[in-house]
């Protein structure tokens, strides 16, 4: 069986490092995204809701978009049989996956605006 997955244009948030070309709109909006909507816990629901296991959660396999984050790489999943939802114990575990790497790229964020004197 194959898939043929939609290509996710945007950022990915490994792409935050000190010499970053990211725009500083965006990397202030991004921020912004992350300390006000809690993507870790829409994310992980929106798996758990859907029977999918990912099991490789980094900066690079996460895209923003439009005021949107998405995840990608499929590669290293488990899926459930339709209609089962993830245990609340492996939606857990993502959800603390999610929120690790998204502090993560918060403080990338942080360390590189304040080179700008701008705060998040």
């Amino acid at each position: 069986m194959s898939t043929k997955l939609k290509k996710i244009e945007g950022y990915p948030l490994n792409s935050f490092q000190s010499s970053s070309d990211i725009e500083i709109e965006i990397m202030v909006e991004i921020a912004s995204k992350i300390i006000n909507d809690n993507p870790s816990e829409y994310l992980a629901n929106f798996l758990r809701d859907k029977g999918i296991r990912h099991k490789d959660i980094n900066k690079g396999n996460i895209i923003y978009n439009k005021g949107e984050f998405f995840l990608v790489d499929f590669d290293d999943v488990e899926i459930l049989p339709e209609g089962q939802m993830l245990s609340a114990e492996l939606t857990q575990e993502m959800r603390d996956k999610l929120k690790y790497v998204f502090n993560d790229v918060l403080y990338d964020i942080r360390k590189i605006l304040s080179t700008h004197y701008i705060t998040v």
